[in-house]
């Protein structure tokens, strides 16, 4: 019997005739955790280190990763639920010249298994709409039957209504039609949830086209909400024009770090095509009409005081207060006559006690020109003088990026006529714990000066740049005002180059400042009679 590009008539009969399980597969371990949030990674060095920081804190990661950096994730967040980002174009079925599709079934089978030994939990499947729905299903059938207990997910572009098999879809690119969030949304994700392999998984997809785009924190509050009011939906904010690759981010929101509790129902309608959902720390309110909407607290039917998050980010949006009312800003993409506009619109996390949120403050050198596409929402890199080597990434192959075969700026040996500077945009006065990231390499210098300027004062750090590389090295606690002020700086030294990679700024609270760190011990002290 013939093993070529056809599948044998075994294998026709396990597509068709095998019919999934429900009660099988793992669960995810995320139930009760609010909001899930994915990231994709359509394309990662196999020797880059950072990965393992920039995605361990997600619940549902999707990337081409190697077995070594799976079990570092693992160790940091022994929860997260990690596929393989694997496309049809290179490695699914396609179809010859007559229309029908052709695949080898054994070569299927072997790359399913090969990302099992890896480590993986399950299959991300990218362009499965490329697939006709009734050999999608059959496929579906045959990656349940070849791995039985995996989380398998698929992109099919859009939401759909067949290939039961799968635990679920990532919805590209909301709002891809300009049909009704109810109808796009609510109505696929009950048929899933009745239907498809449990546990349900539903990727919600939003991007971003960079901190310039006029509407970047409304659409990250508004993926945020999608994933709060359905307990099946992993947000996945992302940077992308549109088509592939889908490319991961740094980026992390206040609103992911609140601690909402657990949902009080379902999610209730407030008015026209306004959504709310009570949890028992909190509320979150959604606009998805497309017009902009007004919601008071008498709106709601949730008893006691609400209040909004104090944010480190958009203190004009999170400020802490109480809530009396909010105006959220509805708009329609691609309205020509209002016939075939999709529907946008914004959202509000709201506390049922006042609590302060901070996020990570993350200045990467890339971000600034061509060389990075991922721009710095929190701050900025400055430099003068330094240089950037394109092919610097096989040198420094430790140092902190986000897309494969990146790099960081780096000066000659001088006396300080080149530097570089992080400037993080403060919006909580209060004590930050400062880290730098460098990759390492014998011909840097052993003595690479930082300054962290922090208010009035100003502190001198060396820093060995031949050791501790690929890893966050702190610099100290500092006490910064609000404003953009404060800076960490390196320049230039005669020993040796020095790069200029990353810096994170770690909000530590509003307390008394204490510097804890011990003085160095005195050398070359004579205590004299």
């Amino acid at each position: 019997m013939s093993t070529t590009r056809s599948l044998t008539f075994l294998g026709w009969a396990i597509l068709f005739l095998w019919r999934p399980n429900l009660t099988q597969a793992q669960h995810p371990n995320h139930a009760g955790k609010y909001p899930k949030l994915c990231i994709q990674q359509s394309w990662v060095d196999p020797e880059q280190i950072c990965i393992v920081d920039i995605v361990s804190k997600f619940d549902l990661i999707q990337a081409d990763l190697s077995p070594e950096q799976i079990r570092a994730i693992r160790s940091l967040n022994p929860r997260a639920v990690i596929l393989p980002f694997w496309s049809t174009h290179f490695n699914m079925p396609n179809y010859n010249s007559s229309g029908s599709t052709v695949m080898d079934l054994d070569e299927f089978r072997r790359d399913v298994n090969s990302n099992r030994e890896k480590g993986f939990d399950g299959m991300y499947i990218d362009l499965w709409n490329l697939l006709r729905d009734s050999f999608a299903d059959s496929l579906a059938n045959l990656l349940r039957t070849i791995w039985p207990n995996g989380i398998h997910v698929v992109n099919a572009a859009n939401s759909f209504e067949h290939s039961f098999a799968l635990n679920g879809f990532l919805f590209e690119d909301w709002p891809v039609y300009s049909g009704r969030y109810d109808y796009y949304v609510v109505g696929p994700l009950a048929t899933w949830r009745a239907r498809g392999y449990k546990p349900t998984v539903i990727v919600f997809n939003i991007r971003s086209y960079g901190v310039e785009s006029e509407y970047f924190w409304e659409k990250a509050r508004l993926a945020t909400a999608m994933g709060l009011l359905h307990d099946e939906l992993y947000v996945m904010y992302n940077y992308g024009s549109g088509g592939s690759p889908h490319w991961a981010v740094p980026w992390w929101f206040d609103e992911w770090n609140v601690e909402l509790g657990s949902p009080i129902g379902p999610p209730q309608q407030l008015g026209t095509e306004v959504y709310y959902r009570e949890f028992t720390n909190g509320v979150v309110i959604c606009n998805l009409s497309g017009e902009t909407r007004r919601v008071k607290r008498s709106d709601l039917p949730v008893s006691g005081e609400l209040y909004r998050i104090r944010g480190g980010q958009v203190p004009s949006w999170n400020n802490g207060m109480p809530f009396e009312e909010v105006e959220l800003k509805g708009w329609r993409l691609n309205d020509v006559d209002n016939k075939y506009a999709k529907r946008l619109g914004d959202a509000i996390v709201l506390l049922k006690s006042p609590a302060t949120v901070v996020s990570d403050i993350l200045i990467d050198d890339g971000g600034t020109d061509d060389v990075d596409p991922h721009p710095n929402y929190m701050g900025r890199f400055v430099q003068s003088g330094m240089q950037f080597d394109p092919y610097g990434y096989r040198k420094w192959k430790n140092a902190w990026y986000v897309y494969g075969h990146s790099s960081c700026y780096y000066a000659p040996p001088s006396n300080g006529n080149s530097w570089a500077r992080w400037i993080p945009q403060i919006h909580i006065t209060g004590s930050y714990e400062v880290f730098e990231w460098h990759p390492t390499s014998s011909d840097l210098a052993k003595d690479a000066r930082y300054t962290v300027k922090a208010g009035d004062k100003v502190t001198s750090i060396t820093v060995n740049q031949t050791m501790n590389g690929d890893r966050w090295n702190r610099l100290g606690v500092f006490w910064f005002r609000a404003g953009d002020e404060n800076y960490v700086e390196v320049r230039s030294v005669p020993s040796g180059t020095v790069v200029a990679d990353a810096v994170k700024f770690v909000y530590r609270g509003t307390g008394d400042f204490r510097d804890t760190e011990a003085p160095a011990p005195p050398k070359g002290v004579r205590i004299l009679p």
